[in-house]
Parts: structure tokens; sequence; C-alpha cells
């Protein structure tokens, strides 16, 4: 459609973009108005690559594959996290991942009213037991995208209440983005471009404990 520009390969490159520009903020700069600024930026980051797992589940034929690499990155993850948080908590990977395996459930139980949404249920409280980054408000984002698709205002309806206090003009942002989405996969195709998005996220966060760590 006109106006639609960006294609899953340019959200994630955005996705990216602006997270790197959040963790900046958040592991270097402890106040002021640049911090405030570039976690605003930051914000557009999660709704995105919540949108990309909903869609993701959407086109791809090898649904187990998907889930497996999103469980082994999100291990993978947990070592340079584990060293930069000593609260508990758990990265952002396994959250997006239980909201993942709430689509797949929603999606294989459909014929079945009460067990699917118990099932879901524990999953999001789980999130939320395990302090995974964003918790029960991201894979409830991630079903927001999944149950409501091509219906943008009823998604922001529903998203904007759960992330009130993230920044909202970021969210709002990440959801202007997100309505430029053409529908097409873009230049990410092959498996060694995937592999690369996929460890961008534990390599960052890697790159920012060494230089905490050896420059700070």
């Amino acid at each position: 459609m006109r106006g639609q520009c960006l294609s899953g390969s340019s959200l994630k490159v955005i996705a990216m973009v602006t997270m790197v520009i959040d963790h900046t903020a958040c592991y270097f700069i402890s106040d002021g108005w640049e911090y405030e600024c570039m976690r605003g930026i930051g914000r557009i980051a999660f709704p995105i690559f919540a949108f990309l797992i909903a869609e993701g589940y959407r086109h791809t034929r090898r649904k187990w594959n998907y889930g497996r690499h999103l469980l082994i990155f999100a291990f993978i993850s947990e070592i340079p996290w584990m060293l930069l948080h000593t609260d508990g908590s758990h990265n952002v990977l396994f959250t997006l991942l239980a909201g993942l395996c709430c689509i797949a459930i929603l999606d294989k139980l459909e014929n079945h009213k009460i067990l699917p949404l118990l099932v879901v249920l524990v999953i999001a409280l789980a999130t939320s037991a395990l302090n995974t980054d964003y918790g029960i408000q991201g894979v409830a984002l991630v079903l927001i995208f999944y149950l409501f698709k091509d219906k943008p205002l009823l998604q922001l309806l529903f998203a904007l209440p759960l992330f009130y206090d993230f920044h909202p003009l970021g969210i709002l942002a990440s959801f202007g983005l997100i309505s430029l989405y053409n529908g097409e996969r873009g230049f990410i195709k092959d498996s060694y471009s995937k592999f690369l998005f996929y460890a961008f996220y534990p390599s960052h966060l890697m790159a920012i404990w060494i230089i905490l760590f050896y420059l700070f």
C-alpha cells in the first residue's frame, strides 16, 4: 500500500539501533535531558520486536525452529545479562519467547475455550515471577499484535495503558513506524543474516559489559 515503505528487515534494524541508544543511556548516563531523550528513543525498540514476533509466527513454516532459535539465544544472552544485572532478573528474549509460546498455544488449541487461556495466563505470570525484562506487559503486547492483526487503533488502545510510564512518546513513535510495515521480509533472508540478527543482542550486551569493566 502507498506509504507503507518499511520491510520486516528495516524494522529490525530500527529496533536494534534504538535498543542500543536505550542501553547506552541506561548503562552510561545516569540522568539529565540526554538520558531522558535517549531512553524515550529507546522505547521504540520493544514494541517493534514484539510486533516482529507475532509476524514471524504467522509467516514462518518452521515454527518449532523459530522458537528453538529464540530459546538458544535467550540462554546465551543470560551470560552478559547476568554480568550487567545482579538483581535476579532475566533478559528480554525470555519475554519474547513466552509471548511466542502463548501465540502458539492459542493457535494450536483454538477449538478449546478455557484451557488455552489458563495456560497463557500461567506463562504470562511466570515471566512476572521470574522477573524477565518487560515481563507480563511484554507478553501481553505480543498477544495484542497477534490477536488484533491489521487493527492498529485497537492495538494502540490496548497497548498504551500497559506502557503509560514507559516514555509514551517513544511507544507512539514505534506504532507509527509499525504502521509503515509493507508485509515484506526485506534483506534479512538467508540463514547467516538471521544468525547475525539473533546474535546482535547478546553481543552488544557483552560489548557494554567489556566497556564498563575495562574503561569505567
